[in-house]
């Protein structure tokens, strides 16, 4: 199954982009048959884009991880 491993700035988006990117799939291209894996946490807006290319790295090595 393909997987999307979002990056995120801080706690609270690790807890809200899962159900808004799932929420997206299913009802605007009826998708059911992407994951929606454990967010990456930057830590930080400035953080995430100092050191974007890092994290973009580190969340394509995940088993899965199509975007």
């Amino acid at each position: 199954m393909p997987s999307i491993v979002p990056i995120v700035e801080g706690d609270g988006d690790r807890e809200a982009a899962p159900v808004l990117l799932r929420k997206v799939l299913e009802e605007q291209y009826q998708r059911y048959d992407i994951a929606i894996l454990r967010p990456v946490n930057a830590g930080g807006k400035s953080t995430l884009l100092r050191d974007l290319e890092k994290y973009v790295e580190y969340a394509a090595i995940r088993p899965g991880c199509e975007a």
